[in-house]
C-alpha cells in the first residue's frame, strides 16, 4: 500500500458538511480578460504555465485532434509555435490531453496511446514514457515531488474507461505511479483507487490536482457534477466541492498557491451559455465565491500561477475558451473584486 508522501498528509480534515450558499448567481461577478486569443486549430484542451527557463513565460496547451502542443505567450496570448505530430513512436502524440510541468519537463497524457510521455522543454525532445501496461483511457494528470526523495515524483492519472472497456490489470479510475528520473524513467511502484465497486463511485473523470502541503487530492466527476476530495494515498475524505453549485460539467481544476500555505482552489463549471468558475479556500475548503470571464465560454482546462507575469505581480489565471483558444485574467483583479485576502508568496501586502 502507498503511504503519505508529504508532511501533514490528510490535512487534519474531518468529515465536513459544506454549506451550499443560497442564490449564488446574485453575487456572481464578471471579469474583463487580459486577452482572448485567436482561435487555434486542433481542439485545444488543457493548459499549464511554464516560466520559460529564463525566457518569456509561456502557457503550453494540448491540442487533442491536432496531436501537438501549443506554446502561447503568457502575456499576450499570441501563439509562438506548435510542437508534435501524430503517431505512436517516441516523440509522437496520439490525442494528448492532460499536461503537467515540473522544472523543464512536460508530462503529457496521451489518451489513444494509453501512456504518459515526458518531454524536455523548450525543445520537446522525448524522454520516454510509462503507463502503457495499466492505463486504458487516460485523461488528467497531477505531478508532485515525493517527500524526502531525489528526482522521484508521485504521478496521479485519471483513467476514464467506461462500461464498454475493460480495465487493464486492477480496475480503478485513478492510477498512482512513483516515477524516478535518473538517466531513464523508472516506475518504482503503482497503486490504484476509485475501484469499480467504490463507495461513492467515480463516474466520468478527467481533471485531477494534488495539494501536497495539505495532503489532498481533488478529482472532478463530470457525471456527479462535483469534485471529490481524497487523501494523497487515495482515501476518500467524505468531502466534495461544487455539489449543488455546478450545473454544467465539472471540468478544470487549478490551485492558486498563496503565502503561508494558504491559497484558493478554482473549479470550472463548464457551459456554452453559462460558463462559471467557483472559488474555494485552500485551507478549510470553504466556498468563497464565483465569477465569469467576459467573452469566454465552454471552458475545459484551466491553469493558474502565483508567479509574476509581466506587470501582474500576483499572478494570472489561464482558461481555455470554447475548445479553440486561450484567455486569462489578472489574479489581482479577481482578488480585488471578491475581496480575497491571500496574496502571492514573496509579495508585499
Amino acid at each position: 500500500a502507498m503511504g503519505c508522501v508529504s508532511l501533514g498528509c490528510g490535512g487534519g480534515l474531518h468529515r465536513t458538511n459544506l454549506v451550499v450558499p443560497q442564490d449564488v448567481d446574485a453575487n456572481a461577478i464578471s471579469l474583463d480578460p487580459l486577452f482572448v486569443s485567436a482561435s487555434f486549430s486542433g481542439d485545444v484542451d488543457s493548459p499549464v504555465f511554464w516560466d520559460g527557463k529564463g525566457q518569456d513565460s509561456q502557457v503550453l496547451v494540448t491540442a487533442k485532434r491536432g496531436n501537438d502542443v501549443l506554446f502561447v505567450d503568457a502575456q499576450s496570448g499570441q501563439l509562438a509555435y506548435r510542437r508534435g505530430e501524430a503517431g505512436r513512436e517516441d516523440g509522437q502524440l496520439q490525442r494528448p490531453n492532460g499536461i503537467a510541468v515540473t522544472g523543464d519537463i512536460a508530462w503529457i497524457v496521451e489518451r489513444d496511446n494509453r501512456r504518459v510521455q515526458l518531454f524536455s522543454l523548450p525543445g520537446m525532445e522525448s524522454l520516454g514514457s510509462f503507463g502503457q501496461d495499466v492505463l486504458r483511457k487516460p485523461y488528467g494528470i497531477s505531478v508532485i515531488y515525493s517527500a524526502g526523495e531525489t528526482d522521484v515524483y508521485r504521478v496521479y492519472v485519471t483513467d476514464d474507461y467506461g462500461p464498454t472497456e475493460i480495465a487493464v490489470g486492477r480496475n480503478g479510475k485513478v492510477k498512482i505511479f512513483d516515477v524516478k528520473l535518473e538517466g531513464k524513467i523508472q516506475v518504482q511502484s503503482t497503486a490504484v483507487f476509485g475501484h469499480d465497486d467504490a463507495v461513492p463511485p467515480l463516474g466520468k473523470v478527467e481533471s485531477i490536482m494534488a495539494d501536497p502541503l495539505h495532503g489532498r487530492l481533488l478529482v472532478a466527476d463530470e457525471e456527479a457534477k462535483l469534485v471529490r476530495v481524497y487523501s494523497l494515498a487515495g482515501e476518500y475524505l467524505n468531502v466534495s466541492l461544487g455539489g449543488g453549485l455546478i450545473q454544467g460539467d465539472a471540468e478544470g481544476i487549478a490551485l492558486y498557491e498563496g503565502d503561508n500555505e494558504e491559497g484558493y482552489w478554482v473549479l470550472t463549471d463548464q457551459g456554452h451559455r453559462r460558463n462559471r468558475f467557483l472559488l474555494f479556500a485552500r485551507t478549510d475548503l470553504s466556498y468563497v465565491g464565483e465569477f465569469e470571464i467576459s467573452g469566454v465560454s465552454n471552458t475545459d482546462g484551466i491553469a493558474v500561477t502565483a508567479n509574476a507575469v509581466g506587470s501582474h505581480k500576483e499572478g494570472v489565471l489561464f482558461v481555455v475558451n470554447d475548445d479553440a483558444g486561450l484567455s486569462a485574467i489578472s489574479w489581482a483583479d479577481l482578488a480585488d473584486r471578491l475581496g480575497l485576502r491571500v496574496s502571492a508568496p514573496n509579495t508585499d501586502e
